[in-house]
């Protein structure tokens, strides 16, 4: 125990409080004087009760613990020289708590000397008073860390508050995505079934108008006949084409990768064509380097050449010229269809890639939908898509990116 009384206040003891909280305020804060000498406590107990501050005291460390432990303080003024465990030891021993590791500390010292002062803020304090102190500095530096320790608060509550938020939105978002995914699925079985149900009629109607052309012999019923065929058929890809790009829009087409030669892909697709060919007198022209190889998803490779060059036959003038042209550049293989036909129109060239959007009547009406197909195609093998328009014609390029997928360069 101390011999004598700490000299805890030698200057304006009857400080006037008019600069600090008015006690209204100061009496949501609650603070621990801990000092092993009474006297001590009583003073700086008057000086703090003046300014509306709720008070506590404690004449050891373990009374102060016990306190900390049931109670929740604002503030600690606690002095550095006591018996059995001294104040910075003290502060070591709150901060193990945890609901007093943020509480501000306050020493209260008549040792001042450097090693003395670090040591009380490694240990976890937050400033220091020398004794005899000035009471308007003690009543400021309370005053600063209470309000320090406000804003502390405050930041925790905002950010609590923030953390429920973020936690509601993206509760919604992920709702939001659950529903979306939903409505995708419905769709996408929607369009399967239509397309399905489609393809019954459909065939029946094909079956029929090749019974009408065997049986019938009127050139003109034949003509209509041959002419039902071409629209059942374009009803056919169109409903597959509204499949596929459902699913790739939904995320639901699955792309199959192979080595894959590129000769009998075009050879496929232009035997296909074959007839379509002939009927306007068309040439094509085929010009490789090498039998090129990727590793790609053959079908829906072939659709994309296929709708290229359906594309080309049919906006080539009779008698005209298609050259399919395919080599590899820097391990890129580049793959083109050119035609001499008109081109492509201005509004056609500014809605390329618009599903079922309305098309210019200069041009084939499922363009649009075509190369939407090839686009997503090409984008699903990390691809490239290149339309060019001339004054004789048009080109569209394909680029498959290091000779292993189609790549977008």
């Amino acid at each position: 125990m101390k011999n004598q009384v700490d000299k805890v206040n030698t200057v304006n003891s009857n400080y006037s409080s008019n600069n600090q909280f008015n006690i209204k305020d100061n009496s949501r804060f609650s603070i621990l004087i801990v000092d092993d000498i009474v006297e001590n406590i009583q003073v700086l107990g008057r000086i703090i009760r003046r300014e509306g501050y709720k008070i506590s005291y404690a004449q050891n460390g373990g009374e102060a613990l016990d306190l900390i432990k049931k109670s929740e303080f604002d503030l600690i003024l606690l002095d550095i020289m006591m018996p059995i465990i001294n104040g910075i030891e003290l502060c070591k021993k709150i901060r193990e708590i945890p609901a007093s590791k943020d509480v501000p500390v306050i020493y209260l010292t008549a040792k001042v000397d450097k090693d003395c002062i670090i040591q009380g803020f490694e240990a976890g304090g937050q400033d220091y008073i020398a004794k005899p102190f000035h009471t308007p500095e003690l009543l400021v530096r309370i005053k600063t860390q209470l309000e320090l320790r406000e804003k502390n608060r405050q930041l925790k509550e905002l950010n609590k508050n923030l953390e429920k938020i973020v936690e509601k939105k993206t509760a919604e978002i992920r709702e939001a995505n659950r529903r979306l995914k939903t409505l995708s699925n419905a769709k996408s079985e929607f369009l399967k079934i239509i397309s399905h149900e489609l393809r019954t009629p459909l065939s029946s109607i094909l079956a029929l108008s090749n019974i009408l052309e065997l049986q019938v012999k009127d050139s003109q019923i034949n003509s209509y006949a041959d002419l039902l065929k071409k629209n059942v058929d374009r009803l056919n890809q169109l409903s597959e084409t509204a499949l596929l790009i459902t699913k790739f829009k939904s995320n639901l087409c699955e792309i199959n990768l192979h080595p894959v030669s590129l000769s009998p892909i075009i050879s496929d697709t232009l035997d296909i064509l074959d007839d379509q060919i002939k009927q306007k007198n068309i040439k094509v022209s085929i010009n490789q380097q090498i039998d090129l190889n990727g590793l790609l998803d053959p079908d829906l490779i072939k659709k994309c050449l296929f709708s290229i060059v359906e594309n080309a036959i049919q906006h080539s003038y009779e008698g005209g010229q298609i050259d399919i042209n395919y080599t590899s550049v820097e391990n890129t293989i580049i793959l083109s269809v050119k035609d001499n036909g008109p081109g492509f129109s201005e509004f056609a060239l500014s809605h390329l890639y618009e599903p079922f959007t309305t098309e210019d009547h200069e041009y084939n009406d499922k363009l649009g939908v075509s190369l939407s197909i090839v686009k997503l195609v090409m984008e699903a093998h990390d691809g490239e898509i290149q339309v060019e328009s001339y004054a004789d014609g048009a080109k569209i390029t394909l680029k498959f990116k290091d000779g292993r997928t189609c790549g977008l360069l």
